[in-house]
């Protein structure tokens, strides 16, 4: 049995373009490695509260017309039926409102975890004798 190797060979010319010169930091690898735990630490704030509270605001909106709306005739379970309506409202009202708070709140924290890593970024910067922006 004859056994032939056949070769085939490929070329290809890349070009290597270098970074634009500038400053640079040496950032130790348990500095750097401290970031990479912040950064993975952040996590986003969801959008559930802010949700929540916008459909508490719906439903309460819905019964506010509905109250005004509705004949005042018509009853639910024995009683006025504009009863019922305003009760939604109010509920609607106080846990739409409630929820928007928590939003915000939700918010806040997460910014001040971003804000967290930026200062240990400036921390690093000051170790270099960083002071004016660039």
């Amino acid at each position: 049995m004859n056994e032939q190797k056949s070769h085939i060979s490929a070329t290809q010319d890349f070009e290597i373009q270098k970074p634009a010169r500038g400053r640079a930091y040496l950032v130790p690898v348990l500095d750097w490695d401290h970031l990479k735990e912040k950064v993975r630490g952040i996590e986003s704030s969801g959008l559930n509260f802010q949700t929540a509270g916008s459909i508490f605001w719906g439903i309460a909106g819905t019964a506010f017309v509905g109250a005004l709306s509705v004949p005042k005739d018509l009853t639910v379970m024995g009683a006025p039926s504009v009863h019922f309506c305003w009760g939604i409202a109010i509920i609607g009202v106080i846990c739409g409102s409630m929820a928007l708070y928590f939003a915000g709140r939700q918010r806040k924290l997460s910014n001040h975890t971003k804000q967290d890593v930026i200062s240990e970024m400036e921390r690093i910067e000051k170790r270099y004798g960083k002071t004016e922006q660039q």
